[in-house]
């Protein structure tokens, strides 16, 4: 409940905004009351801890890299090699 279990007496309209945070939204109440909230999923599942590690992400990508690499570099003297003999 975002109002905090507030009592926001004789409401004429709510409306909702997106923001330019992913995954978090504002909602304004006006009426004899005026309401206004940022909105955003319990725990931020989309943010980042401080932690987080990153220099593990990066080395994880730079593998990846590598292994395409010389996957495909495999593969091409495969080929090179099967032409060559038939």
């Amino acid at each position: 409940m975002i109002s905090y279990n507030l009592d926001l007496s004789e409401l004429n309209n709510v409306m909702a905004f997106s923001t330019m945070l992913e995954s978090t939204s504002q909602v304004f109440a006006y009426g004899h009351d005026l309401f206004f909230m940022r909105v955003n999923p319990d725990k931020q599942f989309d943010l980042l801890e401080e932690d987080f590690p990153f220099a593990l992400l990066f080395a994880g990508i730079a593998a990846l890299y590598v292994a395409d690499f010389a996957a495909k570099t495999y593969m091409k003297d495969r080929s090179d090699r099967k032409n060559f003999l038939t």
